[in-house]
């Protein structure tokens, strides 16, 4: 029978501590964020089930690439030239087994607007730095293509330190300074930068 009142006892305890004003409130927003979640979820379901029905409208009206694109003239090279200019910015570091072809898998894209290319090295020491020369000068009559000498990064990752050179010289924006603060602020901002 003892076993039974601390089994009523601890019931009763968790009854108490479930109703108290703080623990209603959680198990309201539990519920709010429940809500939220399922609303959501049917957004997406509907999204989803509207796009499905675009793509086999598409397919049955003749465009079978229907699953890519909704109208497949659109990607017509006479269509493409209008589009924006694009800067691929590469940071590279060191040469491995692969990277050649990498590199000019990158340069033979099938963007048909204006396309730049920037690689970006930490010195013209580093093992990419003829490699990549070598690359560009090879194709320099059929892309926009250029190595840029970022430095030795000494604030941060040599990484995020030739995104920031190309920033600097790649665009007329001005960098404050070389602080630990400038890198941050304009790494937060890097995204609208390339958005």
């Amino acid at each position: 029978m003892a076993g039974w009142e601390a089994l009523d006892a601890v019931l009763a305890y968790a009854s108490e501590a479930f109703s108290s004003p703080l623990a209603i409130g959680v198990q309201i927003q539990g519920c709010i964020i429940c809500l939220i979640l399922a609303f959501g979820w049917a957004s997406a379901a509907r999204v989803r089930s509207r796009e499905l029905k675009r793509i086999k409208d598409g397919e049955k009206a003749g465009n079978s690439l229907a699953f890519l694109y909704p109208n497949i003239n659109d990607l017509e090279y006479s269509t493409q030239k209008r589009l924006p200019r694009v800067s691929v910015v590469m940071p590279l570091k060191g040469f491995a087994e692969h990277n050649y072809n990498n590199w000019k898998s990158q340069l033979v894209s099938l963007y048909g607007g204006p396309l730049e290319f920037l690689f970006v090295v930490e010195s013209t020491d580093d093992a990419a730095f003829p490699v990549v020369s070598q690359l560009i000068s090879d194709w320099k009559d059929r892309v926009d293509a250029k190595v840029i000498v970022a430095g030795l990064s000494t604030t941060c990752s040599q990484k995020i330190h030739n995104q920031l050179i190309f920033i600097q010289t790649g665009y007329p924006i001005d960098i404050p300074s070389g602080s630990l603060g400038s890198y941050c602020i304009f790494e937060y901002h890097m995204v609208c930068l390339f958005s």
